[in-house]
């Protein structure tokens, strides 16, 4: 798997929303998948994983500690080399994952505390365009929105 990560390990209770597309798959360890990392922790190896699985044709929500991986799929059929309109949210003990108008939905009865957000690929090529973090914190100033440049048709 591979891992890009960005923002503080402070952040908590925020949406991550990209446009992702699978390209030419490596076939080198895992089935191909791609999606985001929300509440991530690196160090700590604890993490919220939100993908598609392509082989295994589902969308999963897993939550990813040393101790354990746990993992809620749902039927998903996706296709490769077709954009698709992601979004992935933390908030509280709800977390959510929307491909285009589907929404996946799962209880976290001991949510993990904050982290960052990053986006994952494995065993394949990825594109990612659009990629915005946006917090769900409601405080006396502006909403903070956290966007990375437009860099073309896909990074």
């Amino acid at each position: 798997m591979s891992l890009w990560t960005t923002g503080h390990l402070d952040w908590l209770d925020y949406s991550m929303s990209c446009r992702a597309k699978l390209g030419r798959e490596k076939k080198i360890f895992d089935t191909p998948y791609l999606g985001m990392t929300i509440f991530d922790r690196g160090e700590e190896d604890t993490r919220y994983l939100f993908f598609i699985e392509y082989a295994n044709e589902r969308a999963t929500i897993a939550k990813a500690t040393p101790e354990n991986w746990s993992i809620v799929p749902f039927p998903f059929v996706a296709e490769k080399d077709k954009w698709y309109s992601l979004r992935a949210t933390v908030n509280g003990d709800l977390l959510e994952f929307q491909i285009d108008d589907q929404v996946f939905s799962a209880i976290d009865p001991d949510p993990l505390k904050s982290g960052q957000a990053g986006l994952i690929v494995s065993d394949a090529q990825a594109r990612f365009d659009d990629v915005e973090i946006l917090s769900l914190i409601h405080i006396s100033e502006p909403t903070r929105r956290y966007a990375i440049g437009d860099g073309g048709v896909g990074v």
